[in-house]
């Protein structure tokens, strides 16, 4: 690895769950897949913007010399 902070990065399968992309997040009906309620996951995540923001921290890093 080529970096100056060399690591690895993971989380457990239940904690990927609640990363949610932004065009799959719903604030109100029609919830994704057409669900009746909204989706458990929506409810714990962090929000919206977590997952773009998560990958471009972690693009960030990987591309540092």
């Amino acid at each position: 690895m080529h970096s100056p902070y060399p690591m690895i990065f993971g989380l457990a399968n239940d904690e990927l769950g609640y990363i949610i992309p932004k065009c799959e997040w719903d604030s109100r009906p029609p919830w994704l897949q057409n669900r009746k309620q909204r989706w458990y996951g929506e409810v714990n995540s962090a929000g919206p913007e977590v997952a773009g923001t998560v990958t471009r921290a972690l693009v960030e890093l990987m591309q540092a010399p």
